[in-house]
């Protein structure tokens, strides 16, 4: 199960597209993410420029620092 923030990215990312991604992200965003990630891998060789600057960005600290307070938030929002 993903938290509410992964969910919440899946979701807007997906709606990007269209009203339908995002209503199929809602309902099921973990599914929706492994079946992106998959596409991702699978095409890795041919992607653009510009996902595969997106994807290694990913790694760099000042995108995985944004990414931990993104999850931390989450984490406090449940516990409260």
């Amino acid at each position: 199960m993903l938290n509410k923030v992964t969910a919440q990215l899946t979701e807007e990312v997906l709606a990007y597209f269209s009203e339908k991604c995002r209503k199929i992200a809602h309902e099921n965003p973990e599914i929706c993410l492994v079946s992106m990630l998959t596409l991702i891998k699978k095409r890795l060789p041919f992607v653009s420029a510009t996902l595969a600057q997106a994807i290694e960005g990913t790694t760099y600290d000042e995108h995985l620092k944004e990414a931990k307070i993104k999850l931390a938030q989450a984490e406090a929002e449940v516990k409260s």
